[in-house]
Parts: C-alpha cells; structure tokens; sequence
C-alpha cells in the first residue's frame, strides 16, 4: 500500500514496508462464484465483481466504496449494433475485443445485418418525414456492392471496405465500475446518439434496479 492509504493499525504504519517509495497500491478482487448472466437485447452481461463484498473487505484499510469502484470490473457482449455505435465505444479506452469482418461467418448480405437509424426514429426525429423518402430510404440495398465483390471472389478482407458503416458487430468490453459511471453519464445524455442511449440504458438496469440507483451511481462517479 503507498504511504498515502490509510493502515490497518499502528503496527502496520509504522512497518518498514510502509516506507519504501515504490510499494503500490494493492488492488483487491473478489471473484464471483456464481455469476448471473444477464441476456438483453442488444447487451448481455456476462461478469460484474461483488463491490459490496470488496468494500467490507478493505474498508478497515481505508479504502471507501469510490476506490472500489476505480478496481472493480463489469463485462458485457453488446451484440446487434452498428460499427458506427461500437466506434463510439471503443473511444472509452476499455478492455476491448471485437467480432472481425475479415473472418466473420456472416455473410453480410441482407437487410437484418444492418441497423437503420431512420427507421429507429421514425416516431420521434422522423415522425414527420416524407412518406417517398421514406419509401426510398427502404429501398436502397445497401450490401449489393459487397454481395458483387464476394461473388467475383473478391476476399471479405478487402471487400469489406464496401460494407456500410451501420453494418451490424459484437463487441466484448470490460469497464471498471469507474469508467462505466463514465460512459453512463455520457451515454445516457439526450445529447448522445439514439442507439447507444439505448444500448447504454439496457446495460445499466442489468446492474441497477432503478433509474434512481443509476444517477446515484453516475453522481458518485463524477462528485
């Protein structure tokens, strides 16, 4: 522990390993012998420490829930979103692994690999548009270059640079509970794009039982 943690006792304060310059910080972990994975439509999650058991176990080291939360660790499969959506994801410098369009088994070729921003707002942003717009927008075949490119034995490597940019992934990512309450805070703004609100709201309410809960949290965080 560094000399600017608090000790367990006198003892340990005044210990010659209390003294030396490069004696870190500890990082506890409590590892969950029965984790709930927790399905949602477009996030699922998969692991999340036991912060309440961590912050019984180091409070008599000084350490408060908030230290906790910068050690403790939360992952999720976000699934069925867009290369767009997982961009702004990846820009939360997390732990990060993600589904290759280079070997990917999808082929990429209709219209379910493929998140439509117009018709996710067509009651809210586009209530109000144009019913030939719309119709055309419904129209345009978005994989046709691709599917041409694979059929003249184009390989997906290269011919993924014809792919559209809301062509659906998946993406594994593990936050600390720290970055998490981050990219809450940012995610959940009306000022963030449709999807990843949505997104970033499933993945909250698989930790959280209210919407309370999630601004407690987001407050802490960032006080």
């Amino acid at each position: 522990r560094s000399k600017m943690t608090q000790f367990k006792n006198e003892e340990e304060k005044n210990s010659p390993k209390a003294q030396i310059n490069d004696n870190y910080d500890a990082v506890a972990v409590s590892e969950n012998e029965n984790v709930e994975e927790k399905p949602g439509k477009v996030s699922d999650l998969i692991y999340n420490t036991d912060v309440d058991a961590i912050v019984q176990e180091v409070h008599s080291y000084g350490f408060t829930r908030r230290d906790v939360y910068k050690v403790s660790t939360i992952t999720f499969v976000f699934h069925d979103i867009s290369r767009s959506c997982a961009n702004q994801l990846v820009r939360h410098r997390n732990g990060v692994t993600q589904e290759s369009q280079r070997y990917v088994t999808a082929d990429y070729t209709n219209e379910n690999d493929f998140v439509n921003p117009i018709n996710m707002q067509l009651d809210s942003r586009y209530k109000n548009l144009d019913k030939n717009i719309e119709e055309a927008i419904d129209k345009i075949n978005v994989f046709s270059n691709y599917k041409y490119l694979i059929n003249s034995s184009i390989l997906k490597e290269d011919a993924r640079a014809w792919l559209p940019m809301n062509v659906k992934t998946k993406i594994m990512m593990t936050f600390t509970y720290w970055t998490f309450g981050k990219f809450l805070s940012l995610r959940l703004n009306k000022a963030a794009q449709l999807e990843i609100r949505k997104m970033a709201a499933e993945a909250a309410n698989h930790i959280f039982a209210s919407d309370d809960e999630i601004e407690q949290f987001i407050s802490k965080v960032n006080k």
